[in-house]
């Protein structure tokens, strides 16, 4: 069998610091921009900890918006709309697990075409500034620059910015 090394996901940026729970913020209003739905699976721990209660309530205020519906990775005979509450079910999963509550997580929904490099479709674009623009977040974070492995990761980054 014959393999090819695909030269992807390197670092183009500094690895971000990783903080201990004492380091981490509070008293924040944090918007999570996640840009698939098992995504936060991947940084539950920080996830879980930026939205742990402490003796004088919450440490933050967070929610976690999941940017793509996801309807491109379910296979079957399934409609996109289902397809996609498939992927919130699964997003709605591990944030209960996390101590979210459903509240705190939003499904942007955005557009599927992003996976054929056309940019960020305009109406999405205005959706994105006017949720941010009511939500007055004083932390948003977005997914790195070194994840490069799909187009909305590159473009949910964008749009947030």
């Amino acid at each position: 069998m014959q393999v090819r090394w695909v030269r992807r996901n390197r670092p183009i940026a500094p690895v971000p610091y990783i903080h201990t729970e004492a380091g981490l913020p509070s008293g924040q209003k944090v918007l999570v921009f996640l840009p698939h739905s098992d995504d936060g699976r991947y940084i539950g721990g920080s996830l879980a900890l930026l939205n742990k209660a402490g003796e004088d309530g919450a440490r933050n205020e967070v929610r976690i918006i999941v940017v793509a519906s996801g309807s491109r990775s379910v296979e079957g005979r399934l409609s996109k709309e289902e397809k996609a509450a498939v992927r919130q079910r699964e997003a709605m999963d591990w944030a209960r697990r996390l101590g979210y509550r459903p509240e705190q997580v939003l499904f942007f929904g955005a557009e599927e075409t992003y996976e054929a490099r056309r940019g960020i479709l305009r109406h999405d674009q205005v959706r994105m500034d006017a949720f941010i623009a009511a939500e007055e977040p004083t932390m948003v974070l977005v997914p790195h620059l070194a994840d490069t492995a799909q187009h909305i990761n590159y473009y949910a980054r964008k749009m947030v910015m």
